[in-house]
C-alpha cells in the first residue's frame, strides 16, 4: 500500500528542484542553530560558572549549593536551566521579563527546526525565522554586557594594577556578539543574494 502525499508537499516540489532555495534554507537552518546554542552558553554557563568555587583533579569544577536555591529553584521542577539562568539574570536587572518570553519563542523556533527540518527544506509555507537571530544578539549582547560591567571589570579592576577608565566602558562587544554579527551579516547576504 503506498503512502499518501501531502498536498503541500507536491505543491513544493518545484521549490525541491530549486537546490539554491534548498541550499539557502540549510544554511539558515545552521545559522539559526548556532545562533540558539550561543544564547544558551552564554545564558546557562555564565551564571553557572558565577557560583564556582573551586576545582578539584579528578573531580572537576565545584560549585556553591546556593546554585541550587538561587537559580534552579526559580523554575519548577528545577530542569529548565536556560529559563532558571535567564531568571535569575533578571532578578539582577541584567534582562526582563519580555526577554525571558523571547528566549521562549527562540527555543520553540530552535525546536521546530531541530524537529521539522524536513518540512522546513521541502514546503514552501515553512521557514526559518532568521529575525529571530536578530533577537538572539540582542540577547546575548545585552547578558553579556551586563557580565563584562557588572562582574568582569569590577573583578578585573580589583586586582589589576592600572583599572579599566570608567568612560572606556560604554559599549563593551563580547566574543559570542561579534561571531552573532558576523553570523547575522552572513543569514542576510544569503537571503538577499
Amino acid at each position: 500500500m503506498g503512502r499518501i502525499i501531502d498536498l503541500n508537499l507536491w505543491k513544493s516540489l518545484d521549490e525541491i528542484q530549486n537546490r539554491k532555495l534548498i541550499s539557502q534554507k540549510m544554511l539558515l537552518a545552521s545559522l539559526y542553530l548556532t545562533s540558539y546554542e550561543i544564547l544558551k552558553s552564554s545564558i546557562i554557563e555564565q551564571v553557572h560558572d558565577y557560583y564556582q568555587i573551586g576545582y578539584q583533579q579528578g573531580r572537576g569544577k565545584e560549585y556553591n549549593p546556593l546554585y541550587e536555591t538561587e537559580v534552579r529553584s526559580k523554575v519548577k521542577d528545577g530542569k529548565d536551566i536556560l529559563i532558571a539562568s535567564a531568571l535569575w539574570l533578571v532578578s539582577m536587572e541584567a534582562l526582563t521579563e519580555e526577554d525571558v518570553e523571547s528566549i521562549r519563542d527562540v527555543r520553540q523556533h530552535r525546536n521546530e527546526i531541530a524537529h521539522e527540518l524536513h518540512e522546513i527544506l521541502f514546503y514552501s509555507n515553512r521557514s526559518v525565522r532568521i529575525e529571530l537571530i536578530k533577537t538572539i544578539r540582542n540577547l546575548v549582547y545585552k547578558a553579556d554586557s551586563w557580565w563584562i560591567r557588572n562582574v568582569e571589570i569590577p573583578f578585573h579592576n580589583s586586582i589589576a594594577d592600572k583599572p579599566i577608565p570608567e568612560n572606556e566602558i560604554n559599549d563593551v562587544f563580547s566574543g559570542p556578539v561579534i561571531i552573532l554579527d558576523l553570523i547575522i551579516d552572513h543569514a542576510f547576504k544569503t537571503i538577499s543574494g
